[in-house]
C-alpha cells in the first residue's frame, strides 16, 4: 500500500510534468516572452473554503516571491459546484519551470492538491500574454 507521501508525490509528478511538458521536446510554452498557466479543477466536497484559504496563505505568497512571478488567481466558475480555474504567470516559460522545480513548490502546491478531487487539474492550458505597450 502506498503511503500518504508516496500519493502526493505521484500528484505532485502528475501536475509538474503536465505544467512543464508538451509537444514540443517538453516545454508547455515554446513562445516568447510571458506566459500564463490555466489549471482546472474541482475541490473535494466541503474542502473549498479550506482551498481558497491555502491559496491566500500558502500558494500566493510562495509563488509571489518567486522571480519573473507576474500573477497568479484563483477563480471561480460561476453556476458551478467547487469548480476553479487556477492562473499563473511569469516572464518566461524557463522562470515559471524555474519554480516548479524549487523546493518551495514541492512543498506549498502538494497543500493544494490534497484539496482538489482526482490526481490534479483536470486540464492545463498554456498562453502567451501580450503586454500592452507602455504609454509614452
Amino acid at each position: 500500500m502506498l503511503s500518504y507521501k508516496h500519493v502526493v508525490s505521484a500528484i505532485l509528478v502528475a501536475f509538474t510534468l503536465a505544467c512543464s511538458s508538451g509537444p514540443s521536446g517538453g516545454r508547455r510554452y515554446d513562445g516568447p516572452g510571458p506566459v500564463e498557466l490555466q489549471g482546472h479543477f474541482t475541490a473535494k466536497s466541503g474542502t473549498s473554503a479550506d482551498l481558497e484559504k491555502t491559496f491566500h496563505e500558502v500558494y500566493y505568497p510562495a509563488i509571489s516571491s518567486q522571480a519573473g512571478f507576474k500573477y497568479s488567481n484563483l477563480l471561480t466558475v460561476p453556476n458551478s459546484s467547487g469548480k476553479y480555474v487556477l492562473t499563473l504567470a511569469f516572464e518566461s516559460e524557463d522562470l515559471r519551470i524555474q519554480w516548479a522545480q524549487t523546493d518551495l513548490h514541492q512543498e506549498v502546491w502538494p497543500q493544494m492538491t490534497v484539496l482538489m478531487s482526482g490526481d490534479a487539474p483536470s486540464r492545463v492550458d498554456a498562453f502567451g500574454i501580450v503586454d500592452p505597450p507602455v504609454a509614452k
